[in-house]
């Protein structure tokens, strides 16, 4: 499981939090939970409805757009 510090290091390279600071990313941090996925689990649907925000600490996702991968994420 991540510790805190390492929630908000990554919450620091994200660039919605870039001008953030470190407490406010420590605050940030601490409403965080921490999940992890299987791969192949689909986190969010084209054209659905969003309710959560992703910062990926491990690992890699695929953007799908119409069905094709556009772009592939990692950490951060």
């Amino acid at each position: 499981m991540a510790s805190r510090k390492q929630i908000t290091a990554a919450l620091s390279e994200a660039p919605l939090f870039s001008r953030c600071t470190k407490r406010a990313l420590g605050t940030i941090a601490r409403h965080a939970e921490v999940a992890e996925f299987e791969s192949g689990i689909e986190l969010v649907t084209q054209g659905g409805p969003g309710d959560a925000f992703f910062v990926l600490l491990d690992g890699s996702c695929d953007v799908e757009r119409n069905g094709t991968v556009a772009d592939t994420l990692g950490p951060g």
